[in-house]
């Protein structure tokens, strides 16, 4: 578990839900990374270490860890591979597993083949905590917009985050760390560079988690933006020009339309009508004529995110050359 702050009362719920795992402890190693907290949350995750160290386990390390979110996934990665182990279970500060997570992902892990290199239960805030944008594809999604595609079992999936995901460490040598000059994706990133390799990704549905935080809309606008240049990386570094041309060239026609609406706004009325229509078939019920719109917004900002991004990596670039 990394942690950076105590999140109200959520990090000590997080890790009672560790310790109530249905599984023996004396084949659990704990890896705790503060990454550099400024509150008191490393004396609870101390406190709660006291009775960890009663209980059995088979070994706990607690470090301090600066610097950004894939470096620190990095150093659990090599403190756990310098232990001698095959998994590892990242489990976000917020995501409260229920008992039978780990057994769960381990189980699936073991009886999916000798080619996966994760297992990830799925997590969710609280709809009614969560943004517009996902609070309108939870209820009027369908096909990629569903939040899982299925509920009856493990299936494969292009990508997924580390809130509660098993790791192969033996194939980390092949798929590589986290790349750390991709933060707040990095864990889409490493996932979607092993199945680039062949290897798969897997979500198990049976188990729902829950993901205990606030999101408003206005923070998911602000974190969409701020993803922008590891997007770009990830877009380059992963080959995603087909998967994200059409999506950036719509946006970006509709953006230009938009500007020439004092010219004539026939474009813009047409690449609206023509984008109202693609997301109808993505909606249900409400969902064909709210859809777009919401959908809009979010879609515009990550193309400006992406924008800036641009001017972000040929800025260092540049920095780069000149040093």
């Amino acid at each position: 578990m990394l942690y950076h702050s105590k999140l109200g009362c959520v990090l000590g719920e997080a890790l009672e839900a560790i310790y109530r795992q249905d599984y023996p402890k004396s084949k659990i190693h704990l890896i705790l990374a503060d990454n550099m907290s400024r509150d008191d949350a490393h004396a609870i995750v101390e406190k709660w270490l006291e009775k960890c160290r009663r209980a059995g386990y088979a070994s706990i390390t607690h470090v301090r860890v600066p610097g950004n979110v894939p470096h620190v996934r990095n150093v659990c990665l090599r403190i756990a591979i310098s232990k001698g182990l095959k998994l590892l279970f990242f489990v976000d500060s917020d995501v409260i597993l229920t008992p039978d997570s780990l057994r769960r992902v381990v189980r699936t892990f073991l009886s999916s083949g000798d080619r996966v290199f994760v297992v990830a239960l799925p997590y969710f805030i609280p709809l009614e905590n969560d943004s517009l944008f996902v609070r309108v594809k939870v209820k009027y999604g369908k096909g990629p917009y569903r939040p899982l595609l299925r509920r009856d079992k493990p299936y494969e999936v292009p990508s997924i985050g580390m809130g509660a995901t098993l790791i192969n460490l033996d194939l980390i040598p092949v798929v590589g760390f986290f790349d750390e000059e991709i933060p707040y994706i990095e864990d889409l990133n490493l996932t979607r560079r092993a199945v680039r390799l062949g290897y798969k990704v897997l979500l198990d549905p049976r188990v729902q988690l829950l993901h205990k935080k606030r999101v408003t809309t206005l923070q998911s606008l602000k974190k969409v933006f701020q993803t922008g240049p590891s997007e770009l990386l990830n877009i380059k570094r992963n080959r995603l020009y087909k998967e994200e041309v059409r999506s950036l060239t719509y946006w970006s026609a509709w953006l230009i339309s938009l500007v020439l609406v004092p010219v004539s706004p026939v474009p813009l009325i047409a690449l609206t009508a023509l984008g109202w229509l693609v997301y109808s078939m993505r909606f249900r019920g409400w969902g064909k004529l709210v859809g777009y719109p919401v959908m809009a917004v979010y879609r515009v900002v990550r193309l400006l995110g992406m924008m800036w991004g641009l001017l972000v990596l040929a800025h260092r670039r540049i920095r780069g050359k000149s040093r």
